[in-house]
């Protein structure tokens, strides 16, 4: 009944299915470790940011809360991985050369935490105008040059009228 041969076929097939189970075992695990872990986050064609020397650059999440208690200036809120963000950074750069009226910043929202965390903010890119007294109004609509000049051209007009009104209450 125990032939040599079926022992030899039974022995076979237990180290088949043994060095099996291993391998996949081997295999689950690796890639549980490698889901585990996330990959960094990278874009990979994205182009350097555009300097220009009529935007401030906000470096620094505190830098970029001071910077906005002064006005009239028109900020972009942006990040580097947003294709959006991305296609309208050249029409940035385009008025801010242009409107030399007002102020223009870029402010990274990878590094401006507290700014990113506003309940107004609600996806990038985020375009918004600081008047004179400090109060906020963002850009809605198209975010081409002639627009963002005009926005740029609005913030001005507020801070001139709200002057206006505190030198007839003096």
């Amino acid at each position: 009944m125990d032939s040599p041969l079926d022992r030899k076929t039974f022995v076979v097939g237990l180290f088949v299915a043994v060095l099996t189970i291993l391998v996949g075992l081997y295999i689950f695990s690796t890639q549980k470790t490698t889901a585990s872990t996330p990959a960094p986050r990278t874009v990979p064609h994205e182009p350097p940011l555009a300097s220009s020397p009529f935007i401030k650059d906000i470096k620094t999440d505190a830098e970029a809360l001071v910077s906005l208690e002064k006005g009239p200036a028109v900020v972009l809120l942006h990040t580097p991985w947003c294709g959006h963000c991305r296609n309208m950074m050249p029409a940035f750069v385009e008025a801010a050369s242009q409107g030399s009226e007002v102020k223009w910043a870029r402010i990274d929202g990878n590094i401006a935490p507290s700014l990113v965390k506003r309940p107004d903010i609600r996806g990038f890119p985020t375009v918004f105008g600081i008047d004179s007294n400090g109060v906020v109004t963002q850009m809605n609509g198209a975010r081409d040059v002639q627009s963002l000049l005009n926005f740029a051209k609005s913030q001005v007009k507020e801070a001139v009228a709200s002057e206006t009104v505190n030198e007839e209450k003096e």
